[in-house]
């Protein structure tokens, strides 16, 4: 899909369709669109508002995209640690600090997170740099 193509629709202030948004989603998933074009078409959105009828379908895209790491065993001990992001705060990344202690004192976590897009750090670039590889197999990720 181009996702360029959505764009004047949008900022005529149109809804996208369940079909199109679900099609933009998976587009911004795919490595080979271009970032800019991704860029373009969700600054429209932002600036235009989204609409629920587009995040619902958005949110069904993504779950459908979403690898499941087997993680049940840990699930009823563990804890789920995310941070705010784009908060424009400058702050370092609390949350990724926040599950480092969390885990060395024994308590599961089930981290996630993301590169930075408005802040310093996402919690992604916290961990490549310290040297936690990220593009792994699900098992290697079991493991870590």
């Amino acid at each position: 899909m181009d996702l360029t193509s959505l764009i004047p629709s949008i900022t005529d202030g149109n809804t996208l369709t369940q079909e199109q948004a679900q099609s933009a989603a998976y587009a911004l998933a795919d490595e080979g669109v271009d970032a800019e074009a991704k860029k373009s078409f969700l600054s429209a959105l932002a600036q235009r508002g989204e609409a629920p009828s587009e995040v619902a379908a958005f949110a069904r895209a993504f779950r459908q995209m979403a690898r499941d790491p087997g993680l049940e065993e840990w699930s009823p001990k563990g804890i789920d640690v995310c941070g705010t992001g784009g908060d424009h705060s400058g702050s370092f990344n609390i949350s990724t600090t926040v599950a480092f202690i969390l885990a060395s004192a024994g308590v599961p976590v089930l981290k996630h997170g993301n590169r930075s897009i408005t802040s310093q750090s996402g919690s992604a670039d916290l961990l490549t740099a310290l040297g936690f590889p990220l593009e792994l197999e699900l098992e290697q990720l079991r493991e870590s």
